[in-house]
């Protein structure tokens, strides 16, 4: 049994030794650290909102794109010192769903610049103007109410909400994005009702 027991553990320390001279004989070094340079992210753009969202027509705010210009807010888009409220394609798809649209098409210019004028303040605001307490915005469209604040049940995420509801709320997905005449917040769900 002595002996079985010296033999398990010679056996062993050989199989230890091999395995980690075995990195050295096949050619694989010891990774050396890598020297992380942070760089603070840049949320900040060298476009305006419209150029931003046209920037992003391929990839998830087409119909937003297509709205915008059947309308003529192009100027809307440009106007400085405002906030807006960006809704991405999977937002205008469950925003037709909910108002029993087909689609754009079936949509007529006056509707949407509605939505389009719900969806924006007259004045900067980023998340780091928030509370946890719902605050009134001012959208452009007086017939909407809109609130903001910032939700910390579910993590520190920014929530827009048509009443001033703190358990309610639509997230935003991504906030605090700087073109040059404002602040983008994207959401991807119908936040007014």
């Amino acid at each position: 049994m002595i002996m079985k027991n010296r033999l398990l553990n010679s056996l062993l320390v050989l199989i230890v030794t091999c395995s980690f001279s075995s990195c050295s004989l096949f050619g694989y070094d010891l990774q050396e650290d890598y020297d992380y340079e942070y760089t603070p992210g840049n949320a900040y753009l060298n476009q305006t909102a419209y150029e931003f969202i046209q920037s992003r027509k391929e990839i998830d705010m087409g119909i937003l794109c297509q709205a915008v210009d059947r309308v003529g807010f192009k100027d809307e888009y440009e106007a400085s010192d405002r906030t807006y409220i960006v809704m991405n394609d999977i937002a205008f798809v469950a925003y037709f769903q909910s108002k029993k649209y087909a689609g754009l098409d079936n949509m007529s210019d006056k509707d949407i610049k509605d939505l389009l004028n719900s969806l924006m303040l007259e004045e900067p605001i980023s998340s780091l103007d928030l509370t946890i307490n719902p605050i009134a915005m001012k959208p452009i469209n007086r017939d909407k109410k809109m609130y903001m604040w910032i939700n910390t049940v579910t993590g520190y995420n920014m929530r827009i909400h048509y009443a001033a509801v703190a358990t309610a709320g639509t997230p935003v997905v991504t906030s605090n994005i700087r073109p040059t005449n404002g602040v983008i917040h994207v959401v991807d769900k119908y936040p007014l009702n």
